[in-house]
């Protein structure tokens, strides 16, 4: 027996906003999508490159099995976000840049890898890197 492989599950707001973003800024392809008759989607699934996550309507159930939304941070989510590692950063970076994303410019940091980010509609940090032999510049934050 082994473990095949892991995707994210995220939990968002808006299933549909998060998957045009994921879709439209991020270059991902919808590859499932589950709603309620005509309404909006409760869950999704995306592809990039054989790389899947998951998007689900975050909520819990009262006791009489009413949906309740699940209370965010105003400032978005800061206790998940995805690392996803790519073989080119600088291409990657200009694909962002030319999907209409302000994406800052990837940087070597003190851990080895040369990297850059985005937040999604939710606020989970979406960082892109790959590892590099370069030298930081600046403070990196290694102490």
């Amino acid at each position: 027996m082994s473990v095949k492989t892991i995707t994210a599950m995220l939990s968002v707001a808006d299933v549909d906003r998060s998957l045009a973003f994921y879709v439209d800024k991020l270059g991902f392809t919808q590859t499932g999508r589950m709603a309620h008759d005509d309404g909006p989607a409760f869950w999704a699934n995306i592809e990039r490159d054989g790389q899947h996550i998951m998007l689900h309507a975050g909520h819990d159930h009262d006791a009489e099995g009413n949906d309740i939304p699940l209370q965010r941070a105003p400032d978005g989510h800061r206790d998940a976000g995805l690392y996803i590692y790519t073989d080119d950063i600088a291409a990657l970076h200009a694909d962002l840049v030319a999907r209409g994303l302000d994406v800052p410019a990837p940087e070597a940091r003190f851990y080895g890898m040369k990297d850059t980010h985005v937040f999604d509609p939710d606020g989970f940090a979406v960082q892109f890197g790959e590892p590099t032999d370069e030298v930081p510049s600046g403070d990196c934050g290694s102490e």
